[in-house]
């Protein structure tokens, strides 16, 4: 018997390590894609959340001084505060240009929550929230003297839904 002293690979091993070598590239782009997609999302909803959680907190800062409701509707809170420079007028609302007219009914995809100080015209006012989807419910609500405010936000397929209630001190 001859002892055969082998030094190099059979293309049958090549093939094999090949085969592996493909599979585990490919498992491993697989799940750097998956967690690069997950990442996205998590810090897309992310951002969404902020910019809403802050417009949510100015508003609700806003209406805790108020004195007076002054307008009410499912869009729109007009009333009567001090916020620190006298008493005045602020309305905030939802806008879009798109849109002529009072709401409800909601026909656009996305609007725009506006803060306003003053008498205004729709449009006017600084944007405390792009993209807050179209409303399936009522967005401002009030009963008694508890006023809540219920809004979704998105970008592409995300999007966060916050809620808050507000009780105004001095009415």
């Amino acid at each position: 018997m001859e002892i055969i002293n082998r030094k190099s690979m059979t293309l049958v091993e090549l093939i094999v390590v090949i085969g592996m070598m493909t599979i585990l590239t490919a498992t491993i782009f697989f799940v750097y894609n998956l967690h690069f997609k997950s990442w996205n999302q998590g810090y897309t909803r992310s951002v969404i959340r902020g910019k809403l959680s802050q417009a949510l907190e100015l508003m609700g800062n806003r209406l805790l001084q108020a004195q007076s409701i002054d307008a009410f509707s499912e869009s729109s809170i007009t009333f009567t505060a001090d916020l620190g420079n006298g008493s005045n007028k602020y309305r905030l609302y939802l806008f879009n240009a798109d849109e002529p007219g009072a709401h409800p009914p909601y026909t656009q995809s996305t609007y725009s929550l506006l803060s306003a100080q003053g008498t205004v015209n729709d449009g006017d006012g600084v944007v405390l929230s792009a993209d807050i989807l179209q409303p399936s419910s009522p967005p401002f609500t009030i009963s008694g003297k508890l006023i809540t405010i219920n809004l979704t936000a998105g970008k592409g397929a995300e999007q966060v839904t916050m809620n808050t209630n507000v009780r105004p001190r001095n009415l």
